[in-house]
């Protein structure tokens, strides 16, 4: 009886090769006895009753041998007749699937909505980023203007520690703008950082110390503050996305670190210069 597949496939019982083993699942007493396994197995390559679509389908799988068999083992019943059919129906469903035609994908055109809504988001992004490297840069360029007339190795040590984190940070920074592909135009917000940190240099440079140690630590006290408002009060609550979050997660956490060394050496500064007075 020839298996019927579609009503373009039928195919003969002649290009249908059935062999009877013994079955290793369930039989009762006559399991490893009985031939009740059907193995059914049928030439993809060779048959004249499939669709070139199917063939071209089945030949592109994995479940054909090296000759292009495909070979069908039924053991799931005790009785050698189920087991046929179970095998045929088996191939019939494959070959079934094979023949189904798969549709074709169209691509289709982005819209507008969501491709300004990726360029906003993209600029935002590149923003906040310009900000952080706004204020990295003026930290930079402050500490490696100033480290060579402090005469405290705590101010010293202070201006070291900004120089090495922050260029570092700044670096991470570029490279998240360079991901993002948008330059963003210098705001308003990080022209003022770049001013404030040209002014700073300029009134730094007119001093020497021990007044340069004190005032390059209390404008960092300053500095640093207005960072954590800055990071807390306008660009974390306006963060979507999950990189920058991070990145200005991290940010913080050093911006915290550089308050709290700045802090300490205003603390000993102020000792120290309590202890001269007293001395005097």
């Amino acid at each position: 009886m020839s298996l019927f597949v579609t009503h373009r496939i039928v195919i003969p019982d002649a290009e249908l090769e059935e062999s009877f083993i013994r079955s290793s699942g369930p039989g009762g007493q006559n399991v490893n006895k009985v031939s009740s396994a059907v193995q059914l197995r049928f030439d993809v390559r060779a048959s004249s009753s499939l669709t070139e679509t199917a063939r071209q389908a089945l030949l592109r799988g994995s479940r054909l041998t090296r000759e292009g068999v495909l070979i069908i083992t039924a053991q799931r019943f005790r009785e050698q007749e189920r087991n046929r059919a179970d095998a045929r129906d088996r191939l019939a469903d494959i070959l079934r699937h094979a023949a189904t035609p798969k549709p074709v994908r169209r691509p289709t055109k982005i819209p507008k909505s969501s491709k300004r809504k990726g360029l906003d988001g993209k600029k935002h992004r590149a923003e906040i980023l310009a900000i952080l490297a706004a204020e990295f840069a003026a930290r930079v360029d402050i500490a490696d203007a100033v480290r060579a007339g402090l005469g405290s190795q705590s101010a010293l040590g202070l201006a070291r520690k900004i120089l090495t984190d922050d260029s570092v940070l700044q670096v991470q920074v570029q490279g998240e703008a360079r991901e993002t592909g948008i330059a963003a135009a210098p705001g308003g917000i990080d022209r003022a950082i770049a001013a404030e940190a040209r002014s700073s240099i300029q009134a730094l440079a007119a001093e020497s110390a021990p007044a340069l140690d004190a005032s390059y630590v209390d404008r960092e006290v300053l500095a640093h503050v207005r960072a954590l408002g800055l990071i807390d009060q306008l660009l974390a609550p306006s963060v979507h996305d999950p990189r920058v979050a991070d990145l200005l997660a991290r940010v913080r956490d050093v911006v915290v670190q550089h308050s709290q060394a700045a802090s300490q050496v205003r603390s000993e500064l102020e000792g120290a210069c309590a202890s001269l007075s007293a001395g005097d």
